[in-house]
């Protein structure tokens, strides 16, 4: 099933302009960092089904959700569907799961709990968050299920508290191979310019293609393709790389980057042979998103006193969420990309020539890039690479 487009896609239009701002606060100029905003816009629905009153208000505007709660589960599950298609047809594969763990006897609203079976395929599964030890194992064993083995000890009993009573946890998994690979023998070592002063030796891809391709005052743009069935004029999926045309100028072009803007970049983009210089990359990051939330509005939720979350619990008492974490991995090399990502929340109790020269796109100094899903537009992974030879 295919997204309509007169809606154009409401909770796709959402989930950017979040991965966007969320991006704006995460970014720095001497770290790598990768998250996945298509994995935490489905765990922050879920939460958002179980909100209600002024919480509801604050998660919506800061989240750049449909007002309307029954659209976007329905947009969420019409998404999802459409992103596992082509992984059922063989041309990449894609995991997405999301899991409930409530503490045993605490109980929880069954419209709530329906409505995540049927829109988020999330099933409840009942734990005791006082046996720390055992708990967080059987909760780990899930996320690398999910993950491939990507992604390990994301809970620890450190984080599980005599207070907490419910746990929403989503994944995302995501292995693509290149439509046209990098050929291993076509790597060297080359410099990369972590600054414009000081570079670092790295290995370095290469290849000539044909990919869609555009040139811009202040950046360069290409889209590598992931593996697609047979047909080589469409793919479901590509990594989208932003590149300044200056040394120096990623924070420049990262302060840009707003939907309408990224938009304009990638839309334009024409087939076109490219010299694609792209050194191999891995990337893993853990952040923790309740200060970055509550800047962007999300207050009440974070505040048991004021979290109105009667939408998923009626138990007397307050109620809201004591943290929220993902962890993200990325691995690029010749073959493709693995990557996966997991987000956690907890909620506790209070406490002009006949052939023109062929462009050449050498990534050899930072740059952005989208992991995209292009009938769609929705950003499943984004990163910024400062230096490959760092994780």
């Amino acid at each position: 099933m295919l997204l309509r487009k007169t809606e154009k896609h409401l909770f796709v239009r959402g989930s950017t302009e979040f991965a966007l701002d969320l991006f704006q606060k995460l970014t720095t100029q001497d770290k790598n960092l990768f998250f996945s905003p298509y994995n935490l816009t489905v765990l922050l629905a879920m939460v958002y089904s179980g909100a209600r009153g002024d919480t509801a208000t604050q998660m919506a505007e800061a989240l750049h959700f449909p007002a309307d709660h029954m659209t976007l589960h329905a947009q969420v599950a019409e998404l999802e569907e459409q992103l596992l298609a082509g992984s059922t047809k063989g041309s990449y594969d894609l995991r997405i799961g999301n899991r409930i763990w409530s503490q045993v006897g605490y109980p929880l609203v069954q419209s709530f709990l329906d409505l995540v079976s049927s829109r988020y395929k999330s099933g409840v599964e009942h734990v005791d968050f006082s046996q720390g030890e055992q708990t967080c194992q059987v909760m780990n064993r899930w996320i690398e299920d999910q993950t491939a083995g990507l992604i390990t000890d994301l809970v620890t009993p450190e984080m599980l508290t005599p207070t907490t009573r419910v746990m929403l946890t989503s994944a995302i998994y995501f292995k693509g191979l290149w439509l046209d690979p990098f050929r291993k023998e076509s790597t060297r070592d080359k410099e990369f310019w972590v600054s414009p002063q000081r570079t670092v030796q790295t290995p370095m891809m290469y290849q000539q293609v044909e990919v869609p391709y555009g040139e811009y005052a202040d950046v360069q743009v290409v889209a590598l393709p992931y593996r697609h069935r047979a047909d080589r004029t469409q793919a479901d999926i590509s990594m989208v790389i932003l590149l300044p045309r200056i040394r120096g100028d990623l924070d420049m072009i990262s302060s840009r980057l707003h939907p309408k803007q990224l938009g304009r970049w990638v839309d334009d983009l024409k087939s076109h042979e490219v010299k694609v210089f792209l050194p191999k990359f891995r990337i893993q990051c853990r952040h923790s998103l309740q200060n970055i939330l509550t800047e962007l509005g999300m207050v009440n939720a974070f505040d048991p006193m004021t979290a109105d979350f009667s939408g998923m619990t009626q138990a007397k008492g307050p109620f809201g969420i004591a943290d929220l974490l993902q962890q993200a991995y990325v691995n690029v090399d010749e073959e493709g990309t693995e990557a996966a990502a997991v987000s956690t929340t907890m909620f506790a109790l209070s406490l002009d020539r006949t052939r023109p020269p062929i462009p050449v796109f050498r990534a050899d100094h930072p740059f952005l890039f989208l992991i995209r899903h292009n009938p769609s537009g929705s950003i499943l992974f984004i990163g910024r690479v400062n230096n490959p030879r760092h994780e």
